[in-house]
């Protein structure tokens, strides 16, 4: 930590490519070109349904705040032209 702070930046540069060759082997890195191109495309599935009493207030609230938010923003930003 010293060296870092007295700016001796060859350890620093050692200590850093040290450490790359520790961490190498789990870093997981793949290129495009190895990567199957050939999988099958992705399906996207909507699944519809009723939210709880609880989702429906909290999510009328959340609503409620925003816009109340909204609403003050926009009037402060009306005030000043």
């Amino acid at each position: 930590m010293n060296n870092i702070i007295e700016g001796n930046t060859n350890r620093n540069d050692d200590l850093i490519s040290r450490l790359h060759g520790i961490i190498r082997p789990f870093v997981l890195r793949r290129l495009k070109k190895d990567v199957e191109t050939q999988m099958p495309g992705k399906f996207e599935h909507i699944v519809k349904c009723h939210l709880s009493r609880r989702q429906v207030r909290s999510n009328n609230c959340t609503l409620i705040i925003s816009m109340d938010l909204l609403l003050t923003r926009l009037k402060s930003s009306l005030i000043l032209f």
